[in-house]
């Protein structure tokens, strides 16, 4: 549906992925990630969060089906081993950079990008997420700064014809836990630096049993809603994807809401 109505993610794009905690945003702009990697793109990925090798289970476990604190922590018999290497054959030509030591400050990040498109020519970034970003800036509130580091992350993506993704968190709202783009937290210039914001809704993870209009009628579990609020060359629209919790995976269902997860997509009859 996204590539449909934008022709896929496109360089020069900056790109807001945002939702309340715990809804999925490092798992689809992973998702995302591993979909261009699978197509031949490169990707640089900066995670706050997460240690590279939480972020290589991750990967793992999309092609595995196991999930990756099991990858990480668990015991394997010899059927998840064989497994594991099946699922490791598939990601062993991607090309996905991850830099765990450039992830303290805008500047720091934004000195590695510069040298890792230089050096592998990098197709975008992923950066997960903003609100965990400093700067070496003096004199900036919470919300001045994160509108400097987003503003940067554009400029970035203009100067290197890149693409960036970044993460960011919504502020909770007491009335309604649909997401909109004025809970975009710390600052209203997020919005206004992208090109596209996509929002996230899971009601099942925050105790909702329906979603929102146009899919009052689907059934939430194992679904989620995702929202392009907003697209500055491709307009706004909403659809559903599958979501697997076991490797927190999103993929995509057709038009008939089955589930194509784990088809081959060389294989128009899988």
């Amino acid at each position: 549906d996204f590539d449909d109505r934008s022709g896929g993610i496109q360089k020069s794009d900056l790109i807001i992925i945002a939702a309340e905690t715990s809804q999925g945003k490092t798992s689809l702009a992973l998702t995302i990630s591993d979909n261009i990697a699978a197509e031949g793109g490169k990707i640089a990925i900066y995670s706050l969060e997460m240690r590279a090798t939480q972020l290589a289970a991750r990967f793992t476990s999309f092609h595995t089906g196991i999930a990756a604190n099991e990858i990480l922590y668990g015991k394997f018999n010899n059927a998840m081993f064989e497994q594991l290497d099946m699922g490791i054959g598939k990601l062993i030509n991607y090309e996905i950079y991850i830099d765990e030591k450039s992830t303290s400050t805008i500047e720091s990040i934004l000195q590695s990008i510069r040298g890792i498109k230089k050096q592998n020519n990098i197709d975008g970034v992923v950066v997960d997420y903003l609100q965990l970003v400093s700067t070496t800036e003096k004199g900036m509130n919470k919300e001045q700064q994160t509108a400097y580091i987003t503003r940067s992350l554009k400029n970035i993506a203009k100067e290197l014809d890149i693409f960036v993704i970044a993460l960011s968190q919504l502020s909770r709202d007491s009335a309604s836990t649909i997401p909109t783009l004025k809970r975009l937290r710390d600052s209203g210039q997020i919005e206004e630096a992208a090109d596209v914001c996509i929002l996230i809704y899971r009601p099942e993870q925050v105790g909702r049993s329906s979603f929102p209009e146009p899919f009052e009628n689907s059934d939430v579990a194992g679904n989620a809603m995702i929202d392009i609020a907003k697209g500055r060359n491709i307009g706004t629209f909403k659809f559903l994807a599958g979501f697997d919790k076991s490797t927190t995976h999103f993929y995509e269902k057709d038009e008939y809401g089955i589930n194509s997860f784990n088809r081959d997509i060389n294989d128009p009859f899988s």
